[in-house]
């Protein structure tokens, strides 16, 4: 009788620790972490990590020597986003742009939010800035299949959809290449404001500033005017043909259903114009004509300079996507028209270019154009 009550008392035990070893095992939450590379998280109920996985080559490269160990959920973000600057792909230097999908098919609902308060924080104490973006998705075989495909994760092929269902001309395969700065920047040329993707958008180390705005400066640039290449590479192609210059207009628009730089640039007593493919950078056309007012050429020392009158102008707009930045002589003195979209208005922001002085401000009702797909910012 005494073996029998200890047979089904070892039983138990077995089957207890069964239950445990499967609730602990089995995977239960899902998150990508996406900076360009992008890396998938997967914990059990307990929040213990379970594996952290490379979503494409450059992941690969990072998470190279990567070992999980017994480290919890919180661990391993500290440690992933250490490695993100360690390796350059997070940098105080860069614009960083840093997606986290959760997936609602699982994932428990304060994960999304758990994951960007550690890298608010580990950002924060590395005096890096960033921008963080969350969204939650369903994690479907057909999503998983495709990303796959196409070497990205599922967060990023999330977002290009929604771009593609609203242009049709655009593809899964013409933008699976594209940084997250690139796609944003389609959106933006769609009149889809990033609050429209994503059910979180966060400015991380909004004090370090001492709260001037900033922040918001940056994060409007990075989605208002950043490019599919990369700005510093497009203004760079157009000035080695031009043989330098100053940049006078920089605008990006949707053609033949490509996206183009046209970048206009004074030298001299000469305007060239120069187009080029934002896809590839290939230059498209250059023209060359006599400039009617050489005398727009400024020295840039003279003037305030284009990020401390975006500061200026966001500081009175309370932030928002600059959309237009011109620099116009008027009366013998130079001036910056800022023009900036929030919410449902349009602000307009005229700023005296030697002094700062602002010199008018309107606001105007903004009624929702979808058809809109160019950024202009002229005056750089």
């Amino acid at each position: 009788m005494k073996k029998k009550k200890l047979g089904i008392l070892w039983a138990g035990v077995f089957l207890i620790a069964l239950v445990v070893f499967v609730f602990s095992s089995r995977p239960a939450n899902s998150i990508t972490l996406d900076v360009n590379p992008g890396i998938e998280i997967t914990t059990n109920r307990l929040n213990n990590v379970l594996s952290v996985s490379p979503l494409d080559k450059e992941a690969k490269k990072v998470l190279e020597g990567f070992s999980v160990g017994d480290r919890d959920f919180d661990g391993v973000v500290n440690e992933l986003v250490d490695l993100m600057v360690l390796t350059g792909h997070i940098s105080a230097e860069k614009n960083n742009l840093i997606m986290i999908t959760a997936n609602d098919n699982n994932a428990h609902p304060t994960l999304l939010e758990q994951a960007g308060q550690l890298i608010e924080e580990s950002l924060q104490n590395k005096q890096v800035e960033a921008r963080l973006l969350g969204q939650t998705i369903t994690y479907s075989k057909e999503i998983r299949t495709i990303a796959t495909d196409k070497g990205i994760s599922p967060g990023k092929l999330a977002v290009i959809k929604k771009l593609t269902a609203v242009d049709s001309s655009l593809s899964i395969e013409e933008l699976a290449p594209l940084s997250l700065q690139g796609i944003l920047t389609l959106a933006a040329g769609l009149d889809i404001k990033p609050e429209e993707l994503f059910v979180q958008v966060k400015n991380v180390a909004a004090d370090l500033d001492g709260g001037t705005g900033k922040e918001e400066v940056e994060a409007s640039r990075t989605v208002g005017m950043g490019p599919l290449l990369d700005m510093e590479k497009a203004l760079e192609i157009a000035l080695a043909r031009t043989d330098g210059g100053q940049v006078v207009e920089f605008v990006l628009e949707k053609e033949r259903g490509r996206y183009e730089y046209e970048v206009e640039v004074k030298k001299d007593d000469k305007k060239y114009e120069v187009e080029i493919d934002a896809h590839t950078g290939e230059v498209l056309e250059f023209k060359e004509r006599r400039d009617g007012h050489p005398g727009r050429n400024v020295q840039p020392g003279l003037l305030l300079g284009m990020e401390k009158a975006l500061e200026i102008a966001l500081t009175r707009t309370g932030g928002g996507q600059v959309v237009e930045f011109v620099l116009e002589k008027e009366q013998g003195r130079y001036e910056y028209e800022v023009e900036v979209k929030k919410d449902d208005k349009k602000y307009e922001v005229e700023i005296d270019a030697h002094t700062g002085e602002m010199l008018e401000f309107k606001v105007r009702e903004l009624s929702r154009d979808v058809g809109t797909d160019s950024t202009t910012c002229s005056g750089l």
